[in-house]
C-alpha cells in the first residue's frame, strides 16, 4: 500500500484549474512545433500517453518563484555576510591547529566564513522551516549539518531538540568537524548515538542527536525515532532515504504522519540517479504543499515517465506548461525546482581545477576469460555451472569475469544436494512473500527481522506479545525448518588476474587511488603492488586520512600521498574528505553504472582543497562495461538537465 504523502500537508489543497494547454502537447508520432519541447519525436514512444493535468500540477504552477542561487552574485555575497555574522563567534584565538594536523601542516585553513550554499540553506530554513539542498560534492554540507537546527530555531523558537542522520562511516569525521566549527561558530549541543556515547555540551543550545543510518535500520530500533520524538530531522547524504518503502525511510516518514509538526531538511550531492521517485517524498516532508514535485505517488510516477532517465520517454503533455517556448521538459521542470523557496541547488563546479576522465586501455583478454564470457552470454550459465535467472544477474557476472574472476556460493559444510535444493526453493518462496509484506512498512513489520519475529509469533515459534503484531506467513514454516541446515558462503573464483596485474602496474606508475568493488580483486591488486588496502570496518576513515579514533582512542598517521592506495568503492566513495590534498590521479578498476556513485568517486579528488588538475581513468574493455558507462552517461544527462546547475563530472570530464 503506497504512502499517501498528501496527508502530510498542513493546508487544504488549492482547487484544480481547467487550464487549457492542450495546444502545447506534442503528439508522440509527430515532431513538436517550434514552441513545444525540442526533444526528437523518437524519444516519445506511442505506448505512453502524454502527461495530463492534475491537482498536483495545478498547485505547482501556482507556486511563487525566486531566482536560483548564483554563488557569484551580489545576492549570494549578501547571504554569506548575513549568515556568517549571525552564527560566527567573531575574531578570536582558536585551537584548530591542535585539533587538525592538516591545519597545523598548512594544508587546510580554519573555517571562518560560510560559502553561498551553506548561507542559502540556513537563510531559507529560517523562512520556510524546511529545505532540500542539491549540494554538489565538496560544497560544505557538514557545516549545514551542525548549523541547520539553529536556523530552524529562527523559524520556531520553541525547538529544543533534533535528529541528525548520517552515513555510519562519517560519524567520526563529523565529530572532528564539530570540534573545528565550534572554534569559530555557535553550535548546538551534540549527543552521539553510535555506541560511543559521546556528548559535546553547549548549555542553553538545542540538542542535536546524531544517529547513523545503519542503526536506524536495525529491527530493534523500529520505534526509536518515535520514542525520541525529534522536533526537527536533518538528513546528511539524504539519498540514503531514497527508497520510500525501506525500513529506515519508513521509520522517518512515519514520524511525520504521527507528528505533523516535525520539520525536515536534507542534502546530498546525488539525490537522484535515474528517477523523480527517488526524492519526491523527501521534497514533500520538507516543504509540504509548497513542494515543487507531486505529493501524489501516481502523479509522481506519471511525471517520471516524461522526465526520468529512461531509454524512451513519454510525451511531456501538460508538463510543457512548466517550460519556456522550445525548452526541453526536463529543463522546465528543473527551473521550477531551482526557483522554489526551500530548494537550494548549487551551480557550477565547487572546484576550479580541471577534471579529465579517459579510458585506460586494458590488456588483451586472456583466452580463458574470453571463453567464459562467450559461454555466459550464450547460455546464461556461470562458469561453475549455475544457471542465472535474469539479464541483470548475467550482466553483473559478465562484469566480474571481465575483471578475471566471478563470485558464487559454496557450501563448505558439505550439505547434500537435495537439501540445498530444498533450502533454495523454501528461501525463494519466503522471500517472495516477504517482499509483499514489507510494502506497507508498518511499525514492527518494517524490516525482514521484524517480519520474521511476527511470523514466529503467529506460528507459535516465539512467545506472543500484546504490543507486537503477528504475521500469518504461509511460507515461513517451511523456511523455518530448513534455513539453519544450509550455510552458504560467497567465494571469488579466479580465472586470470590479468586486470589486477595491470591495476597494480598503474598504482606503481602513479601516486593515486585505485578504486575496487570486489574485495578479492582489491586484495590481489594490493598484494601485487605491495601497497595498502583500505576497506571498511572500524576506523576505516582515520586509517586512511589520519587522526584519532573517537571509538577506540587509537591515533593513526594516515596516508601522506607518497604512495598509491587501494580503496573500496563502497567504504570510501562518499563523504571521505582529505584525499584531494594527497592525490590527483585515480583509477576506477571496476566500473559502476550509477551516475551518482561515479559523481561521488570523482569528487573524492575533484573537490575543494584540490590544488592540481585531476585525472581519472577507467577500464572499458568489454561490451558489458561499455553498456555500464553508457547507462551512467544517460543517467548523468538526466541529472544535469533536470537539476539545473548540478554539472555532472562524468559529462564534463570524459574525453
Amino acid at each position: 500500500m503506497p504512502i499517501d504523502l498528501k496527508k502530510l500537508a498542513v493546508a487544504a489543497p488549492p482547487p484544480i484549474a481547467k487550464t487549457e494547454v492542450t495546444d502545447l502537447v506534442a503528439s508522440p508520432w509527430r515532431a513538436p512545433k517550434e514552441y513545444q519541447s525540442h526533444s526528437p519525436p523518437e524519444m516519445y514512444p506511442s505506448r505512453w500517453a502524454p502527461i495530463g493535468m492534475s491537482a498536483d500540477l495545478d498547485r505547482i504552477l501556482k507556486l511563487p518563484r525566486r531566482p536560483q542561487l548564483d554563488p557569484k552574485s551580489e545576492r549570494a555575497e549578501t547571504l554569506i555576510e548575513l549568515m556568517t555574522a549571525r552564527w560566527s563567534r567573531g575574531e578570536r584565538a582558536c585551537r584548530c591547529a591542535e585539533i587538525d594536523p592538516q591545519i597545523k601542516a598548512g594544508r587546510r585553513q580554519c573555517l571562518k566564513r560560510l560559502n553561498a550554499v551553506q548561507a542559502a540553506i540556513l537563510y531559507e530554513i529560517g523562512i520556510v522551516g524546511g529545505c532540500l539542498a542539491f549540494a554538489a560534492v565538496g560544497s560544505g554540507k557538514t557545516v549545514a549539518n551542525w548549523l541547520a537546527i539553529l536556523a530552524f530555531c529562527e523559524y520556531d523558537p520553541k525547538i529544543k531538540n533534533g535528529l541528525l542522520l548520517v552515513p555510519p562511516n562519517l560519524v567520526e569525521q563529523l565529530h572532528h568537524e564539530y570540534l573545528l566549527l565550534r572554534e569559530h561558530f555557535v553550535v548546538p549541543e551534540a549527543w552521539f548515538h553510535n555506541g560511543s556515547g559521546a556528548k559535546e555540551l553547549a548549555p542553553g543550545m538545542p540538542v542535536l542527536h546524531v544517529r547513523p543510518y545503519s542503526l536506524l535500520s536495525r529491527p530493534e530500533n523500529s520505534a526509536w525515532v518515535r520514542n525520541l520524538n525529534p522536533q526537527v530531522i536533518i538528513a546528511d547524504e539524504a539519498d540514503r532515504l531514497s527508497v520510500v518503502n525501506g525500513a529506515g525511510t519508513s521509520r522517518i516518514i512515519r514520524q511525520f504522519f504521527e507528528h505533523g509538526e516535525t520539520l525536515f531538511a536534507g542534502w546530498s550531492g546525488s539525490f537522484t540517479n535515474a528517477s523523480l521517485l527517488e526524492y519526491y517524498h523527501l521534497m514533500a516532508i520538507a516543504l509540504r504543499y509548497s513542494a515543487p514535485t507531486p505529493l501524489d505517488q501516481a502523479a509522481a510516477e506519471e511525471w517520471d515517465r516524461a522526465i526520468g532517465a529512461h531509454e524512451s520517454l513519454a510525451p511531456p503533455g501538460e508538463l510543457l506548461a512548466l517550460c519556456e517556448p522550445g525548452e526541453h521538459v526536463r529543463r522546465g521542470f528543473g527551473r521550477r525546482l531551482a526557483e522554489t523557496m526551500g530548494v537550494v541547488i548549487s551551480t557550477g563546479s565547487s572546484v576550479d581545477v580541471k577534471l579529465t576522465i579517459k579510458e585506460r586501455v586494458a590488456p588483451t583478454l586472456p583466452e580463458a576469460v574470453s571463453v567464459e564470457l562467450l559461454k555466459l552470454r550464450k547460455t546464461w550459465v556461470r562458469p561453475d555451472g549455475e544457471e542465472l535467472i535474469d539479464a541483470m544477474s548475467v550482466s553483473d557476472c559478465a562484469q566480474q569475469i571481465a575483471c578475471g574472476l566471478y563470485l558464487h556460493w559454496i557450501f563448505p559444510r558439505g550439505e547434500p544436494e537435495t537439501l540445498i535444493k530444498e533450502w533454495l526453493a523454501a528461501r525463494k518462496d519466503y522471500n517472495r512473500e516477504l517482499r509483499q509484506e514489507l510494502l506497507d512498512r508498518r511499525e514492527f513489520l518494517d524490516s525482514p527481522v521484524n517480519c520474521e519475529h511476527a511470523a514466529q509469533r503467529y506460528h507459535d515459534l516465539r512467545p506472543k506479545r500484546d504490543d507486537r503484531p503477528e504475521w500469518a506467513s504461509y511460507a515461513y514454516p517451511r523456511w523455518h525448518e530448513v534455513k539453519g541446515l544450509v550455510k552458504p558462503k560467497s567465494e571469488a573464483v579466479w580465472i586470470d588476474d590479468f586486470l589486477a596485474r595491470d591495476a597494480a602496474a598503474w598504482a606503481l606508475e602513479h601516486r593515486g587511488v585505485v578504486w575496487y568493488g570486489i574485495v578479492e580483486f582489491g586484495r590481489r591488486v594490493a598484494e601485487l603492488a605491495g601497497l595498502p588496502l583500505h576497506g571498511g570496518g572500524p576506523d576505516a576513515g582515520t586509517r586512511l586520512i589520519g587522526g584519532r579514533s573517537k571509538k577506540t582512542g587509537k591515533t593513526y598517521a594516515g596516508e601522506d600521498g607518497s604512495r598509491s592506495v587501494i580503496c573500496s568503492i563502497e567504504s570510501h566513495h562518499r563523504g571521505r574528505d582529505g584525499l584531494q590534498r594527497l592525490f590527483q590521479h585515480q583509477l576506477i578498476a571496476q566500473m559502476v553504472s550509477s551516475a551518482k556513485k561515479l559523481e561521488q568517486l570523482f569528487g573524492r579528488l575533484h573537490r575543494q582543497g584540490q590544488a592540481q588538475d585531476v585525472f581519472a581513468e577507467y577500464y572499458g574493455h568489454t561490451d558489458e562495461i561499455v553498456a555500464a558507462v553508457a547507462t551512467a552517461r544517460r543517467r548523468a544527462e538526466y541529472i544535469e538537465q533536470s537539476i539545473l546547475g548540478n554539472d555532472q563530472k562524468l559529462l564534463a570530464g570524459m574525453e
